[in-house]
């Protein structure tokens, strides 16, 4: 089973991904900013984030930035970091170290589309 964590400090933004996620099988956890998503990535390894860009305490640049140089330190797994934004900052997000980006508020369908491309193994029936 694949891990995600969904980073928001929106509850609804949250859930609606976390349903979604869930739905395609992943097994999905939660954290509201960016120093919650470096811990909670450090204890448990995930397969996938979903990362807010604007966060209090520590944003997503700063988080993928962290999280992308801890897996280099610790010689981890290349962990796929989908940025969610509201923003047109795709350019920032890539050269911050995610993997692709994802415009709120989504569709399902766009969801689908990006985790297609990142994840190839995801059967069509998970889609």
């Amino acid at each position: 089973m694949l891990k995600a964590l969904v980073v928001d400090d929106d509850d609804t933004i949250c859930l609606v991904a976390r349903r979604h996620l869930t739905a395609l099988g992943f097994e999905v956890m939660t954290a509201r900013n960016g120093l919650e998503a470096i811990r909670q990535h450090d204890q448990s390894g995930f397969d996938l984030i979903l990362m807010d860009i604007q966060m209090p305490e520590c944003d997503g640049f700063e988080a993928t930035r962290r999280i992308r140089g801890d897996e280099i330190r610790l010689n981890r797994l290349h962990c796929k970091i989908i940025a969610m934004t509201a923003s047109q900052d795709k350019d920032l997000a890539l050269e911050s170290g995610m993997d692709d980006f994802l415009l709120k508020p989504f569709l399902k369908a766009e969801l689908l589309k990006v985790l297609g491309k990142n994840f190839p193994n995801l059967s069509p029936q998970e889609a």
